[in-house]
């Protein structure tokens, strides 16, 4: 009878385990969908405000537009669901996109990864952590250096004086240039804190 009860006991913690992990799984996958959507209507708001700013008035209104507008754009789409999502890069332009710590780990696995042939449109990383104390799912996707990013972010013989100019005005600590085509700029990152 004690065999018995110690079996049953035991089956049932492992299924219960293993149920928890399947839904955690899926809860996971739910999240990484979720967060890829968002990312992708952050990236078309910030394309288009950009595309329109730069024909409007070229790069350096595209340079005052980013300054301006990005952080309210990103704002407004966080205002819809739980998942909170930024732009953050190793070399960042203003402050207020600095990594936390497991950004920063995330960023430099990615450069590791792209250094070993990993093309940088693939980088994506999805896991369950923690984030200022709380549990969270948390996921990055990176951003490659494309040819229209080379006027803002590439080397100097790559921006303009002009640019270069309205650069230092608006983002005195900016770090985020040198870049070249195809690097990776920085990444996506989103989150939703769980219970």
């Amino acid at each position: 009878m004690k065999f018995y009860s110690a079996s049953l006991l035991i089956s049932t913690v492992v299924l219960c385990l293993a149920c928890t992990v399947q839904a955690t799984d899926q809860d996971l996958q739910r999240f990484s969908q979720h967060s890829q959507e968002k990312i992708k209507t952050l990236a078309g708001a910030l394309k288009q405000t950009l595309v329109a700013s730069m024909q409007a008035g070229g790069p350096t209104a595209a340079v005052a537009t980013c300054n301006l507008q990005a952080a309210a754009i990103t704002a407004g789409i966080n205002l819809d669901t739980e998942l909170q999502i930024k732009r953050t890069s190793l070399k960042y332009r203003n402050p207020a996109n600095q990594p936390d710590a497991w950004e920063r780990d995330i960023l430099q696995k990615f450069s590791q990864q792209a250094a070993s042939g990993v093309a940088v449109s693939q980088l994506v990383h999805t896991e369950k952590t923690l984030k200022d104390g709380q549990t969270a799912y948390r996921l990055m996707r990176a951003i490659p250096v494309g040819p229209a990013c080379l006027t803002c972010h590439g080397s100097d013989s790559d921006i303009p004086p002009t640019v270069s100019e309205h650069i230092q005005k608006y983002y005195p600590q900016d770090q985020a240039r040198g870049y070249a085509l195809g690097d990776i700029r920085g990444a996506f990152s989103v989150w939703q804190t769980i219970e």
